[in-house]
């Protein structure tokens, strides 16, 4: 699964003090065996934390500090269902290893762990992360370099990435931020990876938009998207087999758990 969670210049209703109760009852009621979450401050990491922790153990880091100021692209993760073997955080820059800006001024991760299923024993890793919304060209350089992360990794495990990727599709008769969303999704496709969306030997359910924003108000949790607008995707490489894919726009005590909705994916890795 992924899921954004955004917590900011809310209504009192959907702030994250109100509504993190939900979020936690709707991943428990859910029960993915993973969670690549985006925008998680450190006091909501904290948050989820405590209410799923008994169940979830967890990954992830700030992307200002390499600790916890900033963004933490978390992944989530069923403690009786996989072991973590390796976790790693790597910048969108040109010193990836390191604490560092892009050429743009800002600072963004790829949060990567090496997971074994304790029960097929099979190894995988899952990637996470959230490219920029604001500028065209940064947005641009993430993809390409997630892109360039995919085709010179040494590690050949299977793989899932898990992200918002800000991808908003070229359809100029809507009044969208940015049309270049079909460009972003090729670019991480040349990593030789498959939007899950696409795959799927079962196909899709749920809306096919992954955000509650209406477009008519200007404003989010307030409807179920404008479909065709899937900003969140999970791309697969070889040795992930697709079964279906999903969008859920359900209610907790009739309110949306965050602004967008979760994304889930039922894979075997072969």
């Amino acid at each position: 699964m992924l899921f954004n969670l955004y917590d900011s210049d809310l209504e009192p209703i959907d702030r994250w003090e109100t509504r993190k109760a939900r979020v936690a009852e709707y991943i428990q009621w859910a029960h993915p065996d993973v969670i690549g979450s985006q925008e998680l401050q450190s006091d909501q990491f904290d948050d989820l934390c405590a209410l799923i922790g008994e169940e979830y153990a967890s990954y992830g880091v700030g992307a200002n500090d390499g600790k916890r100021a900033g963004d933490i692209p978390a992944v989530f993760y069923r403690k009786d269902r996989l072991q973590l073997i390796k976790a790693q955080t790597f910048y969108f820059s040109e010193t990836p290893e390191v604490i560092s800006k892009n050429p743009f001024g800002g600072k963004n991760t790829l949060t990567v762990c090496h997971f074994r299923d304790k029960q097929t024993d099979h190894e995988f890793l899952i990637l996470n992360t959230h490219l920029a919304f604001g500028n065209i060209e940064r947005r641009f350089y993430e993809a390409c370099k997630l892109r360039d992360f995919l085709l010179n990794k040494k590690n050949q495990l299977p793989l899932l990435i898990t992200g918002d990727f800000n991808t908003f599709p070229f359809r100029q008769e809507l009044d969208l931020p940015f049309y270049d969303g079909d460009k972003i999704v090729r670019i991480i496709e040349n990593g030789c990876v498959f939007d899950s969306f696409k795959c799927a030997s079962f196909g899709h359910f749920g809306p096919i938009s992954s955000t509650n924003f209406c477009l008519e108000k200007k404003k989010p949790f307030c409807s179920e998207g404008e479909p065709g607008i899937i900003l969140d995707h999970i791309f697969v490489s070889n040795g992930i087999q697709v079964l279906s894919h999903g969008i859920d726009a359900a209610r907790v005590d009739g309110h949306f758990p965050s602004d967008h909705f979760p994304v889930i994916v039922d894979v075997i890795i072969q």
